[in-house]
């Protein structure tokens, strides 16, 4: 049975989902429409998380998730919290489609110092001029990785960036094996952080990589991983075959309870016996929630390998 050779720094992640969605990786509330958690309760739901044993929290790049991270004062016990963001959100995509890659960046500049504006616009200079968007894409993922640490507290600490799933998905569906290069190349090289990827199509994800001789080892993918096999394609069976010989991989699962369809003690019975996680996100809206979730996935870490 497959062990999970590859690690990450933390097992258990407090997803974001009840505070951008139902589905944290696709959607983005409208800053227009009232959020169901304002930032206060956000930072209650972390603590209360990170004191039942979670180490690292997981979101989609926003600003008002930023500026509600900036208020957070920590645990007093805890160590930094690890952050696991996922670049990025659809405005910027809609951004994206309609404007090309100058509008994402514009969109990602509002709300540096000026200083940085003026190091970033020179540095991306070319990207504009001669409309490369390799280019582009690093400078963009370095404009939202300097927004983030600007903004957020120090009680936290960047760990990984992940590829929205529908940018990587519809990557791989082109072939465009390029972007993922300048992704990976940006974030190890120049960010020093882990790089991952969202997807709903592993074993997908998985042919695309070694069709194009892309290091599985060095990177984290995030997936759906539930005994319904939501949101697994092409299906659960296949999914868990293929995990089983990836050994080498740093595979966080979502969706673990299927969409409210699986109760927490199933899934962490399906996880206990399954085994092909490195890491764990789960969401709670309450701190009552985080408090019994991550209570009892701290008593499924100590079973897991």
């Amino acid at each position: 049975m497959n062990t999970r050779l590859a690690s990450l720094p933390d097992r258990l992640l407090l997803g974001a989902n009840a505070f951008q969605g139902t589905n944290h990786f696709l959607k983005e509330r409208g800053r227009a429409r009232e959020t169901d958690l304002a930032a206060p309760r956000i930072r209650a739901v972390l603590s209360a998380a990170v004191s039942s044993g979670a180490t690292g929290f997981t979101f989609t790049a926003d600003d008002e998730m930023y500026s509600t991270l900036g208020g957070w004062s920590g645990e007093p016990s805890s160590r930094a919290v690890n952050l696991y963001v996922i670049y990025p959100n659809s405005k910027l995509i809609s951004r994206l489609i309609a404007r090309g890659t100058s509008g994402m960046l514009s969109e990602a500049m509002d709300g540096l110092r000026f200083s940085t504006r003026a190091r970033m616009v020179v540095k991306g200079a070319w990207s504009f001029l001669l409309k490369d968007p390799y280019s582009a894409l690093s400078t963009y993922l370095e404009l939202e990785t300097e927004r983030l640490r600007v903004t957020v507290s120090p009680h936290f600490r960047l760990q990984s960036i992940l590829l929205n799933e529908l940018l990587t998905d519809s990557i791989m569906s082109v072939g465009a094996v390029e972007v993922f290069r300048v992704f990976l190349k940006t974030t190890t090289d120049r960010l020093g952080v882990t790089p991952g990827f969202v997807t709903r199509n592993l074993p997908m994800f998985i042919k695309f990589c070694k069709s194009k001789e892309i290091r599985l080892d060095k990177i984290a993918v995030m997936t759906p991983l539930n005994p319904l096999g939501f949101q697994m394609t092409p299906d659960r069976e296949t999914v868990e075959a293929v995990l089983r010989q990836e050994g080498e991989l740093k595979v966080i699962g979502i969706s673990l309870l299927a969409g409210g369809q699986v109760s927490l003690r199933e899934a962490l019975e399906y996880l206990s016996k399954q085994r092909l996680v490195n890491a764990l996100a789960v969401g709670a809206s309450t701190t009552d929630q985080a408090r019994q979730t991550f209570t009892q996935l701290r008593e499924l870490n100590a079973r897991l390998p």
